[in-house]
């Protein structure tokens, strides 16, 4: 009686077992989709660029979706000395929603000889997109004013000029390039400032993967 006893319990523990493994092969488990990241795809479309200390945005509107990388650099004064001859702002890639079709840009200043100029260049095609040169700087004239410090000379700038280029900014909708001579007393090696202002007005909306910028060419 135990033994028919035992072998009952055995053979029910077997279709137990069996009915569990059955439930567990016969499982379906939704499939897991990668999400995208944007940082990432942005910085494998730059064919290696070095993008350490580069800071990711993400915007857009109905329009477009814009990622970015930008140089840390930018938020300071940019100096170019005599051997430099560019300087990367930003990468940008810009989504066109309604084609659903992207672009990937670089932002940088160029230096060529005594012109400096603002270049958006398509990566992928290594066409120039657009380019803009920063107007020459106005010479010092020998009773123009002279400044103790670089600061100081850029503070009567943005007191006395930058005024009337941030309303032609805001009018326009578009960065303004202007330049300035700042000289010492006494008759010292004077030092030039570019300058790209852009527009502070909210209507304006997406206008550019940078914001103001200042580039000290060393004399």
């Amino acid at each position: 009686m135990n033994s028919l006893r035992n072998r009952t319990k055995l053979v029910f523990c077997l279709a137990i077992g069996m009915s569990a493994i059955s439930l567990l092969y016969s499982c379906t488990y939704p499939k897991t989709e990668t999400q995208p990241n944007p940082k990432a795809e942005l910085v494998a479309s730059l064919k290696g660029a070095n993008v350490d200390g580069y800071t990711f945005a993400e915007q857009g509107d109905d329009k477009q979706e814009i990622v970015s990388l930008t140089n840390g650099a930018a938020r300071d004064k940019i100096k170019l000395d005599k051997g430099t001859t560019n300087v990367v702002l930003n990468y940008s890639s810009v989504k066109d929603k309604r084609t659903n079709s992207s672009r990937t840009y670089k932002t940088e200043i160029v230096k060529t000889g005594n012109e400096v100029a603002l270049v958006v260049t398509d990566i992928a095609t290594g066409e120039v997109v657009t380019k803009d040169t920063f107007p020459p700087a106005q010479p010092h004239q020998p009773n123009g004013p002279t400044f103790n410090s670089l600061e100081e000379c850029i503070a009567d700038f943005n007191c006395r000029i930058r005024p009337a280029i941030q309303a032609e900014a805001n009018r326009t909708c578009r960065a303004q390039r202007a330049g300035v001579t700042c000289c010492p007393p006494g008759g010292g090696t004077c030092t030039i400032v570019d300058f790209l202002i852009t527009p502070t007005r909210r209507v304006c909306g997406l206008i550019g993967p940078v914001d103001d910028i200042e580039i000290v060419l060393s004399p």
